[in-house]
């Protein structure tokens, strides 16, 4: 189940938020934008740069990468989640796109200086059934505050088998990216082959911005050894969206059902398809082409209360005009969006 636990860690990695200043930066439970309702959207490309050197006051450029797909992680309320009842203690729960009939939920709980991953449930939409993978952990999988220099390992057991990792806070300085340039905290992550202790299974690397939050992430391929490594994977974040401070009025729930417009519309490979739900409930999304044909499935069951988002992948699809249809608390709502190659 190693695709769930990369998922788990890279959703706590994903929330982290850096508190204003610059040098050796900190992280505080209060700087972490888990509210429910929070979106983070994620654009994912070819990793062709390098990581570059750890130490004090580095200097990174990543203007030139270009993202070529896209993600989104979801923060919510633990009630009403598929599963939730096994993790009665869980306070946080995030989820990503849904895919392969699939959607994965990851809880968590939250202390005052520790975040705990418990473990999470896979919703499989076609037959409408839950599968729950309680994780069990050597510790937390971070604490505050977090500074410059520090390091620590965890090792997460899931039905039998054994995932450990590596983290420190390797390096500080600015990063520049396509957004604009941030002061960061860089940290890394070295994870060992779960069936060879011994072995390098990947390594990544995650820059926190003051600004954004993770601003940017590169994963090496599978199996690399050096740490400067070329292949992988980069994750760039573009927007989070309701989460502007501390207080609670970034929890506000919507008033109302609404399709909100896709964005980039037109597109020329995916646009991410917001929208607002009063309650939780059952929800699906639908794409039709001109001829009213079912041309894609977004979204196809049990949704929080909140802001939520779908992804539209139209790169196996012919160029031309789209009809997005949502389907909510006993309403529909319909937006057309236009594919360009």
């Amino acid at each position: 189940m190693r695709f769930a636990r990369w998922f788990m860690v890279a959703s706590c990695c994903l929330m982290l938020w850096v508190g204003i200043g610059y040098g050796q930066i900190t992280l505080q439970l209060d700087d972490f934008p888990v509210s429910p309702g929070v979106v983070i959207s994620t654009s994912v490309g070819m990793w062709t740069a390098t990581p570059g050197e750890g130490g004090a006051d580095q200097s990174w450029d990543f203007s030139s990468l270009s993202g070529n797909t896209g993600e989104t992680k979801t923060y919510a309320e633990v009630t009403d989640i598929p599963g939730a009842d096994s993790f009665p203690t869980a306070n946080t729960v995030s989820y990503g796109d849904s895919s392969y009939g699939m959607q994965v939920f990851s809880f968590y709980r939250f202390e005052n200086d520790a975040v705990n991953l418990l473990g999470a449930s896979v919703y499989v939409y076609a037959s409408q059934t839950t599968m729950l993978y309680p994780m069990e952990t050597s510790g937390p999988l971070m604490s505050w505050p977090l500074s410059y220099g520090d390091e620590w390992d965890i090792t997460i057991n899931n039905d039998g088998s054994a995932d450990s990792s590596h983290f420190v806070v390797d390096a500080w300085g600015t990063l520049t990216d396509s957004a604009g340039t941030f002061s960061v905290l860089r940290v890394q992550e070295i994870q060992t082959d779960m069936d060879e202790p011994n072995l390098i299974a990947n390594i990544s690397y995650m820059w926190y911005s003051p600004d954004r939050g993770e601003t940017f992430k590169a994963k090496s391929e599978d199996y690399a050894t050096n740490p400067n490594f070329t292949g992988g994977t980069f994750y760039r974040t573009v927007a989070i969206d309701n989460w502007t401070s501390v207080d609670d009025s970034r929890t506000a729930q919507p008033v109302q059902l609404s399709l909100e417009p896709a964005y980039p519309n037109p597109f020329n490979s995916s646009t991410f398809v917001p929208f607002n739900l009063t309650a939780p409930g059952q929800v699906t999304m639908t794409v039709y082409d001109l001829q009213g044909r079912v041309v894609s499935r977004l979204v196809d069951g049990v949704l929080p209360a909140g802001t939520n988002r779908a992804l539209f992948n139209a790169s196996g699809l012919a160029s031309g005009t789209y009809f997005i249809r949502l389907d909510a608390q006993g309403l529909h709502q319909t937006q057309k969006v236009q594919f360009v190659r």
